[in-house]
């Protein structure tokens, strides 16, 4: 990593490790990088972090590393790429980590040295967004962005604008499963019902995480009685058993759930291989011009067929209305 910028007034005459820190989110464990196997320049003069720095003044730091590579010749839809980062339209079907199976994943088709900045489900496709060093990854990760998913459920929601808010934990009977359970961790999503299919009583919804637990967006639709189409963990087969206690379907929506438990519903669901969600946009803040940087990924081919009757400029309107 190589980061070059200017001193800014406000820090007139601080250490060069705080500015390093306040105006540029260096991390502690960067800052050591750079002190103990990189190099600082002031002015193109060597210079340590504990020594004063002056508006104005030129600053180069490396942590002797060098940024990690992207293969060439990979198959993904490049969304976004500089030095810092390269954001991905990942597919259906991929891990964004490598797993002890044999699984393919993004980080070992894309580049291992490559840090995924959050991550998808395997069955989750849409932008994935990478950072090529360290202290990138660590800018990306912890200031605040924003992400905005498309997907479809079974039925209709309550009103055009629903918020979704239960807790949830891990699941007592499965380990990869995911419950609503007072006491699990705080979750809120909001949702945007964008259009409707009366054929196939499916609705096309957009959702904004307001925290980001494990299958959050599945755990609760299927709690709201509304699950994604096609999801093999969250999906119809859940609505056999929805009495309360068990964190899957909410009091209020039960009876709403359990009549879409049809076969009909069971032959949408056949339509699709996969959940059907897909990450349509992140807007993650850049290190280097520090100001947001938004990418889209378009639907894919199988959710555009999948809600082909609802309108083409939903995921347009879910942008400026949620």
């Amino acid at each position: 990593m190589e980061l070059s910028f200017k001193v800014k007034a406000v820090y007139d005459g601080r250490r060069l490790g705080d500015v390093l820190t306040e105006q540029e989110l260096m991390s502690t464990r960067q800052k050591k990088q750079v002190r103990l196997y990189g190099s600082a320049l002031r002015n193109g003069q060597p210079h340590r972090l504990i020594d004063p720095v002056y508006a104005g003044d030129e600053i180069t730091v490396s942590d002797g590393e060098s940024p990690g590579e992207v293969k060439s010749g990979h198959r993904f839809s490049v969304l976004y790429e500089d030095q810092y980062f390269i954001a991905v339209n990942k597919p259906a079907g991929l891990l964004t980590h490598p797993s002890i199976r044999d699984d393919e994943s993004v980080l070992d088709t894309l580049g291992p040295s490559l840090r995924a900045v959050g991550r998808l489900d395997k069955g989750t496709s849409g932008v994935l967004l990478l950072a090529k060093d360290a202290h990138s990854h660590f800018v990306a990760s912890t200031m605040p962005s924003r992400k905005l998913y498309l997907g479809i459920c079974h039925g209709r929601f309550q009103e055009k604008r629903v918020t979704l808010e239960g807790p949830i934990r891990r699941s007592n009977q499965q380990y990869i499963r995911r419950v609503v359970h007072p006491t699990g961790k705080k979750a809120r999503t909001r949702v945007l019902m964008l259009g409707y299919d009366e054929t196939r009583h499916i609705s096309l919804a957009a959702f904004r995480l307001e925290t980001g637990r494990t299958h959050q967006i599945r755990v609760h639709t299927l709690w709201n009685g509304n699950p994604l189409v096609g999801d093999w963990l969250y999906g119809l087969q859940n609505l056999e058993d929805i009495f309360p206690g068990k964190g899957l379907v909410k009091e209020d929506r039960a009876a709403y759930a359990a009549s879409l438990y049809t076969e009909k519903a069971f032959r949408t669901d056949d339509l699709i291989g996969r959940a059907a969600l897909h990450a349509y946009a992140l807007t993650f803040y850049h290190p280097l011009t520090h100001r947001y940087q938004r990418v889209v990924a378009p639907l894919p081919s199988d959710l555009k067929r999948l809600c082909g009757s609802i309108s083409r400029d939903a995921p347009r309107r879910s942008e400026e209305s949620l």
